[in-house]
């Protein structure tokens, strides 16, 4: 899989590379010739990847739990209910979940 840089990422998988294979090259040396930090050479030459995995969240919380997502995608696909409506019919389970989060919840499993 090709990985997607953002566009501010100040390193990719081939500097990174570069940098694990440089060896006895100061990280002075390397933050000089690559533009980046000192902190952040001696963090790539520590690293046996060079994948960027840090600030991906391994816990997604979502406002809805797994039975009221599963309730309000079932009574959206098996009535005509406008949104607005089933959002209604929601807040009898839960009052405390926002109109912007019940949305994304329907877009996220249609």
């Amino acid at each position: 899989m090709q990985q997607v840089y953002h566009s501010n990422a100040w390193t990719n998988v081939h500097i990174r590379k570069h940098i694990q294979a440089a060896g006895t090259v100061s990280n002075e040396v390397l933050s000089l010739q690559y533009g980046i930090f000192k902190q952040t050479v001696s963090k790539w030459k520590s690293c046996d990847f060079t994948t960027a995995a840090f600030c991906a969240p391994h816990n997604i919380a979502y406002a809805l739990s797994n039975t009221e997502t599963a309730l309000a995608v079932s009574i959206k696909r098996s009535t005509w209910f406008a949104f607005d409506e089933v959002f209604e019919t929601s807040l009898f389970k839960n009052n405390t979940v926002t109109r912007s989060a019940f949305y994304r919840c329907l877009v996220r499993n249609e």
